[in-house]
């Protein structure tokens, strides 16, 4: 089964837009082992250090689902 990863806009929409991703997730994981970063460990973005570690583990997880893409542009 392919994976993919939920991506769209959370900050600064109510509620981090959560219902849409659990709506996504719902739809695609019949066909998809899906990764929902509106389910990561229910991590506390509303402080600096939250939104930390939410961005360093969808950072990671980036790293091992893309390994070959260059972490910037040269």
């Amino acid at each position: 089964m392919e994976k993919i990863y939920i991506a769209g806009p959370m900050r600064g929409i109510k509620e981090f837009n959560f219902p849409a991703f659990f709506a996504a997730e719902e739809s695609l994981s019949e066909y998809y082992e899906v990764y929902n970063p509106a389910r990561a460990d229910n991590i506390d973005t509303k402080t600096l250090l939250g939104e930390m570690v939410f961005y360093g583990k969808a950072f990671y997880f980036s790293k091992q689902m893309l390994p070959c893409i260059p972490d910037s542009i040269s």
